[in-house]
């Protein structure tokens, strides 16, 4: 008599993974999700923004109900923004914008209470 073999192939439906953790630390999507949420709740407008059109660009730009606008650059725990992201967020500083880089919810969320 011959055996066959079953095999079964799970395909994950999450996007990108967005809720795992890799390497025991939170990714930079879970991260930017949980607080761009958090900012929603503050009556907060967020645009993602688009890389192609300007590289180095941090990754959300927010604004809030009082008019104030400030952007955050996401990064997982520990990581820095690479050479072009750093001399976009020093141009955006030279011109008085607020731009944060923030590797974990608890520090995003202070920046969004800060704002809101």
């Amino acid at each position: 008599s011959s055996q066959q073999t079953l095999t079964i192939t799970f395909i994950s439906i999450v996007p990108k993974n967005i809720w795992l953790k890799q390497g025991g630390k939170m990714i930079e999507k879970t991260i930017e999700k949980k607080v761009c949420d958090y900012a929603k709740t503050k009556r907060m407008i967020v645009y993602k923004m688009n890389p192609l059109n300007n590289r180095g660009i941090p990754d959300r730009l927010f604004l809030t109900a009082g008019g104030d606008i400030f952007f955050i650059e996401f990064k997982q725990l520990g990581k820095k923004p690479n050479e072009n992201q750093a001399r976009e967020i020093a141009r955006l500083r030279a011109n008085n914008i607020d731009v944060y880089v923030i590797d974990n919810v608890d520090d995003g969320k202070k920046v969004i209470d800060h704002h809101a």
